[in-house]
């Protein structure tokens, strides 16, 4: 009965912590359960151990965990780019989320940490990322979260038939000091399709467990979301500064900050193929967006490493330059 006890698949730790740490070219394959509670499998695909620092993850092929995708338990200086992630697995009795960033111990937060120019596929559970095992206003501090040219998604095609996250982020029970970025992302269908059970929203707790001291959200984008993206707003929420701005939203409710000019609403699906099918997963843009907020290094390079000049979201416009994707290509 509960949870099995398959593990990680890779576990990396020391007494001490250990650094300097490269994973890259690597699939992590998990167990692929799916099963309801009792007796589900709940494997991780990687975990890193309290201390643990200057970590590198890239070009990693990270599906179908029975748990989590990451485990990150204070570790500082850690980059995951360029990689792609795609459905773990959640139940009331065995909890999970896509990626846990936690607090080993009551001394350690997570800091410098940079995810970018990642695929998020099919989340199930707390959220994509989520804060669990933090200890609250009373726990560590983490600082300096930078998450930018990113795309959050789900696809019932390849989703096994899992419920969806609760949201992009969820944070909760942690404080967070310095800067907490999210830039240029693209967020997709996260709560919309079949199983309309998820969110896309960022979330936050409230005061009473949560500080995070500057949350910026800019140049992203939302498409197709069934419910409307909120601002989580200052005080009660948890966020002591907030800045929400340039972002656009397509085929949704109106949403963001709705006061500010520089939010654009429209219909359509601005993607080159992006649906509820194998293989629609092409999330460069067709058309360019309003303007995005001028960013420096590194934040103005896309994922596929072009300068950014003008667009919002996870990739710049270029209708002529750049090859289109193969159109019967499947990752699987």
């Amino acid at each position: 009965m509960g949870c099995g006890a398959a593990k990680n698949a890779i576990h990396i730790t020391s007494a001490t912590g250990v650094g300097h740490i490269i994973l890259q070219y690597l699939e992590v394959k998990g167990t692929g359960n799916t099963a309801p509670d009792p007796n589900n499998i709940t494997d991780s695909g990687i975990f890193s151990a309290t201390a643990n620092h200057d970590i590198y993850w890239g070009h990693l092929w990270v599906h179908d965990q029975g748990g989590l995708w990451l485990i990150i338990d204070g570790n500082s200086n850690v980059t995951i780019e360029h990689s792609w992630f795609r459905n773990n697995h959640s139940t009331p009795l065995c909890h999970a989320e896509g990626i846990a960033l936690r607090s080993g111990n009551a001394t350690t937060g997570n800091t410098n940490l940079t995810i970018r120019y990642n695929r998020f596929e099919n989340a199930d559970g707390t959220a994509y990322i989520g804060t669990p095992v933090n200890l609250g206003l009373s726990g560590p501090t983490s600082s300096n979260w930078y998450v930018y040219g990113n795309v959050f998604f789900y696809n019932a095609a390849t989703s096994n038939g899992q419920s969806k996250a609760g949201g992009v982020f969820q944070i909760f029970s942690i404080k967070i000091a310095g800067d907490f970025s999210f830039y240029s992302n693209t967020i997709s269908t996260l709560d919309a399709g079949p199983l309309s059970s998820g969110s896309c929203n960022i979330l936050f707790t409230g005061s009473a467990t949560t500080s995070v001291q500057l949350l910026t959200v800019r140049n992203n984008v939302w498409y197709g979301c069934a419910g409307l993206v909120f601002v989580p707003g200052t005080g009660a929420s948890g966020l002591v500064t907030q800045v929400w701005d340039h972002n656009s939203y397509y085929s949704m409710p109106l949403s963001g900050n709705l006061s500010e000019p520089s939010e654009q609403s429209l219909s359509g699906n601005p993607f080159r193929k992006v649906s509820q099918s194998p293989g629609a997963d092409d999330f460069r843009l067709t058309g360019d967006t309003s303007a995005w907020t001028a960013l420096g290094a590194p934040y103005n390079i896309d994922s596929d490493g072009l300068i950014r000049s003008s667009s919002r979201g996870a990739y710049q416009f270029t209708p002529s330059s750049r090859p289109s994707s193969a159109t019967n290509l499947i990752v699987r």
